[in-house]
């Protein structure tokens, strides 16, 4: 039932999940794999925005995407650029 607070969708909103990243590479597959494991049918893709990691971070995220069954966009790093500007 729709309140004011909480509207009622004829369809439940797709969600894309944004991952924010700069050098990450020790833990961004634990949080990739966390992503996953929360999947609903509700997820419509991971979004890798990363902060020009000089670590392995994105090929991390790469290899990860290969075996993943949930689509994964990575955003063209722009350049160390901070948390909140990524």
């Amino acid at each position: 039932m729709a309140t004011a607070d909480r509207p009622e969708f004829p369809v439940p909103p797709r969600i894309s999940v944004l991952v924010v990243t700069d050098n990450l590479e020790a833990f961004i597959q634990q949080a990739l794999e966390s992503v996953a494991a929360q999947r609903t049918n509700r997820v419509l893709e991971v979004v890798v925005a990363d902060d020009a990691s000089s670590d392995g971070t994105l090929e991390v995220v790469r290899h990860w995407a290969t075996s993943s069954a949930m689509p994964v966009r990575i955003l063209d790093p722009v350049g160390h650029v901070g948390a909140a500007k990524n």
